[in-house]
């Protein structure tokens, strides 16, 4: 008789191991615990949620998802259930699936970005994503954080105070000097990096109405359009 046996080799990742390779992107696939535990029987080895606030935000009213033919182009506007909602959502996720569980944080200030860390239930996560790299709401809290080697490092700095879990800071490609600023988190605690946030803003026009297509007129875009930005 001969056996045929597979050999399933874990992956190390950032003080983390995953059974799988592939991990869920944070974003609009990651708002409820039942549609993130799907996303990970399916064979993610790791799900990160849409980033959370420390409260409630509305975000931009829709439409705010245009697909196209390379990709996706989204302006969501950081709406957020909130970190209290959302940890009753990882719970979910925690109870239904064997998938690493990273949260994404966001903040208006470096304070806040430290008190939404804290305020996480370390029972449901293994680590903690740092989005200081949103692009679509310029116009409520100016500049990314990731804008700045010295910003980025002090958001960094902050958090590594308030927990021991696995941090990741999630960097934009559309500032000079992504490696520069990458360095800055690292020596401030990070223990890896999210290459990229969203590359843009790009635009996309009905040319039925003239008008663009998102609520917001321009959004971030992704998907296979921009791997070679991410590479690079």
């Amino acid at each position: 008789m001969i056996l045929s046996v597979e050999i399933m080799s874990d992956i190390k990742f950032a003080g983390l191991t995953f059974e799988k390779n592939g991990i869920l992107a944070s974003g609009i696939m990651g708002v409820t615990g039942w549609s993130m535990a799907r996303v990970a029987n399916a064979g993610a080895g790791g799900i990160i949620c849409k980033s959370i606030s420390k409260n409630i935000r509305k975000g931009h009213p829709n439409p705010v998802i245009q697909v196209f033919k390379h990709g996706l182009l989204n302006a969501v506007g950081l709406s957020s259930t909130g970190v209290e909602n959302t940890n009753k959502e990882l719970e979910i996720l925690r109870k239904n699936s064997c998938a690493r569980i990273i949260a994404s944080v966001f903040g208006a200030t470096k304070e806040e970005f430290a008190e939404t860390v804290g305020l996480l239930d370390t029972r449901y996560i293994d680590a903690v994503e740092l989005n200081i790299s949103c692009p679509n709401v310029h116009s409520e809290f100016g500049l990314p954080f990731s804008s700045s080697a010295k910003d980025s490092a002090e958001v960094v700095g902050l958090c590594r105070k308030t927990t021991n879990l696995t941090l990741i800071a999630k960097l934009s490609p559309n500032f000079p000097g992504i490696g520069t600023i990458a360095r800055a988190c690292e020596d401030s605690g990070v223990d890896a990096i999210t290459a990229i946030n969203t590359v843009g803003p790009g635009m996309l026009i009905d040319i039925n109405t003239f008008k663009p297509l998102l609520s917001n007129k321009t959004g971030g875009v992704s998907g296979p359009a921009i791997l070679p930005v991410a590479i690079r």
